[in-house]
């Protein structure tokens, strides 16, 4: 690769780095502020590009660097902007909640409800809510499409429960959720026309046909696997059993479940093969019509319909954009598997939705994209120095080993970051359930997606739900092999993550022959992570109390009902004791903790450390007069963490409310 065409991955990460500052200011930055950046690298690049000798070196390189930063970071701050809305100040209700059911999810208890909201009760100073979320535990009465009526209680999204832990507030503003709640009962269906805004009325005719279509995959692909092949066909995953969530989640096939890279680059691949084949044996077209480019037109063509009927979430907008990136360089005879086609991706990506850089989707596509993309052209063209083709069932071979073990080694420190765990037989279990997801199950929903206009699926949904049968028991097979994820002790800090993303992208961009620069990088992150404080006790604001007993090792209590978040990384974790009528005692690495959780006003936990001097020691006491923390003030600042710091525990200081539109003060 040419060190110019090193500039556009550059300029590229950049973009994504000035997004991510944005993002992590702790504070909301002016409109002075952005004005002025702007201006000051606008300033340098033309300095630098009309003024020096040498535009092409490396004064170039850091003034277009300086711009994708500056323009990253005031994307930021435009994307904001444009998604401003009301936002719930405080928990109000119960309120009579009435709409249109646009989407149900999966919950642990029950259902998760999306709601295009037409009236709230009488809540006049939020009558600006337009989606709403709500958890409905009891059996659904009303299906997607359907307007109902629900008597909910609401708040606003939950922020972070740890500083880097996933922030759905942020999420929930930039995907327009106004507020989520639960349902006291079941939400009553009722009579209304659907609604009369044409981007309304769309939007709920799609989401009707999407539901409609999941339910038609679950009869018609059998009892075993027709959840999970509605989830492929439609994104709809509510119709999955928890047991195979869990097994998916636990083998490191996740990924299968949501609608992504995978699922559109199987899907636009396929139709790109088969349509290059049928307009190459049509003669008349094939002699005034480039088979290859009528090929790719057809693709994204597939890939728009799968993206309406997957629901056109987030993760299937980057994917499609990657793809229309893809097949348009294919369209004006352009490499289309290249970095500059990754590179060009990644920045409309930013444009549009520079929020999502944060997200875990977002990192590890484009880690996993970049690094095979890297990988595969040193391969072609060392294959080309000795005179080998890229083809062949070795060649196959050998690239879906590469191709899972690079993708799982590119992904394996955002995965740390974001879940403080990786599944341990994850490269195992998609070397075998890849073949049969990429050669039996996606070609023949190809057919299914084909025939049905014509009523002709059957046969093929009964031998797709026949190829996810064996995915699943691939699945539960690997899943049982151990006992669950590996967790972590030592949360990976951004510095770290920092350093590996930098460490990567010197290897996707400089390429083996000078490998060696990405040491560096790795080594500090490394040290990074090893001097990081790791978490020694946090309440979660649900009533959960997290901490590390002697050997390390994560334990979870249950000590009161709240409501709130748990950190992602723990939601799995088994309630090892139940703390709340009586007391329980633990010994930890820096003292015995105790859980009081008598009644509402005694709720507390005491901590008697190594140093004494250090803590209040516990007392038999119920009233909790020695406690370090009562569940009333918990429940108040949204958890409560301690760092164990060189065997000292240090109160983690909350992000501070009001400073960013998606975090107000309650």
């Amino acid at each position: 690769m040419s060190s110019h065409a090193r500039i556009l991955p550059c300029v590229a990460v950049a973009t994504c780095f000035g997004a991510a500052c944005y993002f992590g200011l702790a504070s909301e930055p002016g409109h002075a502020l952005c004005l002025a950046l702007l201006c000051s690298v606008a300033v340098l690049f033309a300095f630098v590009r009309f003024k020096l000798r040498d535009p092409q070196g490396i004064c170039l390189l850091f003034s277009m660097l300086a711009c994708g930063f500056a323009v990253g970071f005031v994307s930021g701050k435009i994307s904001t902007i444009r998604h401003a809305q009301p936002v719930l100040a405080d928990a109000v209700g119960p309120v009579m909640v009435e709409g249109w059911i646009t989407e149900v999810e999966p919950a642990r208890r029950g259902h998760r409800l999306r709601i295009a909201v037409q009236s709230a009760g009488n809540l006049q100073k939020n009558s600006g809510l337009r989606s709403l979320r709500l958890t409905q535990i009891r059996p659904l009465e009303a299906d997607v499409g359907r307007y109902v009526r629900c008597w909910s209680v609401l708040r606003p999204p939950p922020a972070p429960v740890l500083p880097w832990d996933y922030a759905f507030d942020r999420q929930a503003y930039f995907e327009r959720l106004d507020a989520v709640g639960y349902v006291q009962g079941a939400c009553r269906a009722a009579a209304l026309a659907p609604p009369t805004g044409a981007w309304q009325r769309v939007h709920h005719v799609v989401s009707t046909m999407r539901r409609q279509t999941a339910h038609y995959v679950d009869e018609h692909a059998g009892d075993r696997a027709g959840g999970f092949a509605a989830a492929l066909m439609s994104g709809d995953r509510s119709l999955m059993s928890e047991a195979d969530r869990e097994a998916l989640r636990r083998s490191g096939l996740a990924h299968l479940m949501a609608i992504s890279g995978l699922h559109m680059g199987l899907v636009c691949g396929l139709v790109f093969v088969f349509a290059k084949r049928l307009l190459g044996i049509l003669e008349p077209l094939a002699l005034r019509w480039p088979a290859q480019k009528g090929a790719a037109l057809a693709a994204l063509v597939a890939g728009a319909a799968y993206l309406i009927m997957s629901g056109a979430s987030v993760s299937t907008q980057r994917a499609y954009i990657m793809a229309l990136v893809f097949f348009a360089a294919i369209c004006v005879d352009r490499r289309a598997l290249s970095l500059q086609s990754l590179s060009i991706a990644m920045l409309l990506i930013v444009l549009w939705e520079p929020w999502s850089v944060l997200t875990p989707g977002f990192q590890m596509s484009f880690a996993a994209t970049g690094a095979l993309v890297a990988t595969y052209e040193v391969w072609r063209e060392r294959r080309a120095d000795n005179g080998l083709a890229l083809k062949g069932f070795s060649f196959w071979l050998k690239s879906l080993l590469v191709t899972s073990v690079i993708s799982t080694i590119a992904t394996a420190p955002f995965a740390l970051y974001h879940f403080d765990r990786v599944a341990e037989f994850g490269v195992f279990a998609n070397l075998v359930a890849m073949p049969v997801i990429s050669l039996c199950a996606a070609p023949i929903a190809i057919i299914a997606a084909l025939t049905a206009p014509f009523g002709l699926a059957d046969l093929p949904l009964a031998l797709f739900g026949r190829a996810l049968e064996l995915v699943l028991a691939i699945a539960h097979f690997f899943a049982g092999g151990s006992e669950g994820p590996a967790s972590i002790r030592r949360s990976m800090p951004v510095s770290s993550l920092f350093a590996f993303s930098f460490a990567l992208v010197t290897l996707c961009v400089l390429r083996v022959r000078i490998a060696l620069a990405s040491i560096a990088p790795t080594l500090i992150g490394l040290a990074f992570w090893l001097n990081a404080p790791s978490v020694g006790l946090h309440w979660a604001p649900n009533g959960d109390v997290f901490f590390r007993n002697e050997a390390g090792q994560l334990n979870r209590a249950r000590l009161a009902d709240g409501e709130g978040l748990v950190p992602i990384g723990w939601r799995d974790l088994a309630i090892g004791s139940d703390c709340r009528e009586n007391t329980c005692r633990f010994d930890t690495p820096f003292g015995e903790i105790t859980l009081s959780g008598l009644s509402e006003p005694t709720v507390c936990m005491t901590l008697e450390t190594k140093d004494a001097s250090s803590r209040p020691a516990a007392s038999a006491d119920t009233s909790c007069k020695a406690s370090i923390a009562r569940w009333s003030s918990v429940r108040e600042q949204g958890g409560l963490t301690l760092l164990l710091k060189r065997g000292q525990l240090h109160e983690l200081n909350k992000a501070h409310c009001g400073r960013r539109p998606w975090r107000m003060c309650r």
